[in-house]
């Protein structure tokens, strides 16, 4: 199996997110992700075994990009509500501006390797979060963390689907204290 960083399979990944913008999952079918990447269908299965585990490593390419936009936004920003209102608000405008990828892993749903990748990140999500929520005085930090990415999710679902939803945002930051 090649290296994650190969160049065929990150042209594969970066063409299947592009696709993902254009139609859902269920309308990708390996033939037309191939040729986007100008490569043979055969090339497609040098780098992924199957469908399932094209979609973990989708998923896990999605969550760095989205990951270096956040770590960029948050840089010098001091811990507790600062950084975590300017980490929440990057991870939001991220995936709004990669909304077919995120309406891919919500139809990925159910797929074990995408579940597991899912509940993954999220929980390194919250972990990263309750770093913050610490420094916020909240003495329930990591539990506090998991409702907290629980309600992003929930932001970006209605985002992804509305549009901006500057209320909602409004609605988040006073749910977590990052009005100020």
């Amino acid at each position: 199996m090649p290296d994650a960083e190969h160049p065929t399979r990150v042209a594969l990944l970066d063409v299947s997110l592009a696709l993902a913008d254009e139609r859902p999952l269920a309308a990708l079918p390996v033939d037309e992700i191939a040729r986007a990447a100008g490569v043979a269908k055969g090339t497609f299965y040098v780098h992924f075994a199957d469908r399932g585990e094209f979609l973990g490593a989708l998923h896990d390419w999605f969550r760095a990009r989205l990951a270096e936009r956040v770590a960029e936004a948050v840089d010098g920003v001091p811990a507790g509500s600062p950084r975590l209102r300017v980490g929440c608000e990057a991870y939001l405008d991220a995936c709004r501006d990669a909304a077919g990828v995120k309406a891919m892993f919500s139809s990925a749903r159910g797929e074990a390797v995408v579940d597991e990748r899912i509940a993954a990140s999220d929980a390194a999500w919250a972990r990263a979060c309750a770093v913050d929520l610490e420094h916020m005085g909240d003495r329930r930090a990591p539990d506090t963390a998991r409702l907290l990415v629980a309600a992003l999710a929930e932001v970006v679902r209605v985002e992804v689907r509305d549009g901006p939803q500057p209320a909602l945002r409004e609605a988040f930051r006073a749910l977590f204290g990052l009005d100020g």
